[in-house]
């Protein structure tokens, strides 16, 4: 980056390098019907929560893909929190 003075004197700033992780789920498909894949980073839980904030499932989860079956659950809007952070909106039809 090319950093200017008021006297228009200018110096370039180091080069960084900058790795990201992403302890970030995958879901699909969304909107589901009755299953739902979760593909995770590393090995833990999901909270599925409903519209009103309630907990209504726990799941503890492998690394890679899983399935989680959502039959019992009425249509509408979830949010599915990861234990290492990641929160994701899925659609129940």
């Amino acid at each position: 980056m090319k950093q200017v003075d008021l006297e228009g004197q200018y110096r370039f700033s180091n080069v960084a390098s900058v790795n990201y992780q992403t302890n970030s789920m995958k879901l699909y498909p969304n909107p589901v019907m009755d299953l739902l894949t979760v593909s995770l980073p590393s090995e833990g839980s999901i909270l599925i929560y409903n519209y009103l904030g309630q907990q209504i499932g726990k799941y503890q989860l492998t690394e890679g893909e899983n399935t989680v079956d959502l039959t019992a659950l009425d249509n509408g809007l979830y949010l599915l929190k990861f234990s290492k952070g990641s929160v994701k909106p899925v659609v129940k039809r």
